[in-house]
């Protein structure tokens, strides 16, 4: 794991939610991580030895939190144009997903690039049906306006 990765898992990781501390136990026993997409993007997975950490119940799909981070659109920056989701599979940390509005796949960011937001009890970020996490058709009807809300407000005023 690059120190820039360990960086953003571990900002991510220092946030207060509930699984946070056990996640971050994990983190401390990854002992390697993989492309988890071809496009060239920053998005991993990651390799938790599981005889040095335990799993949680109180995470389990996403983390109730994601990240956006700016990203370059033709000659204009996005300010809020990358997101930034750490997945969870059965308890274990799983993944690492970087996705972006950008014209070239996004790298992993800085962490001094992340701005974080609270995603609703029951929504997830992932709107793809890739298998690797819930559909969004799981999370309530209220929870995904709002997420889908914020998206919008934030496309159309640019943030």
């Amino acid at each position: 794991m690059s120190d820039g990765e360990r960086d953003v898992l571990d900002a991510v990781l220092s946030l207060e939610f509930r699984g946070a501390s056990a996640l971050a136990l994990q983190a401390s026993a990854i002992r390697g991580v993989r492309s988890s997409c071809g496009c060239g993007c920053g998005s991993i997975y990651l390799d938790v030895d599981r005889s040095l950490a335990e799993p949680t119940n109180d995470v389990s799909i996403e983390i109730p939190v994601t990240a956006t981070f700016p990203v370059r659109r033709g000659h204009d920056i996005e300010s809020h144009g990358g997101q930034l989701t750490v997945r969870v599979r059965e308890g274990w940390l799983h993944e690492i997903d970087v996705t972006s509005v950008g014209d070239d796949p996004p790298k992993m960011p800085s962490p001094d690039d992340l701005s974080f937001y609270p995603v609703p009890r029951g929504a997830t970020t992932d709107f793809g049906t890739d298998g690797d996490s819930a559909n969004i058709a799981s999370a309530t009807l209220g929870d995904t306006l709002i997420v889908l809300g914020s998206k919008l407000i934030d496309f159309v005023f640019g943030r």
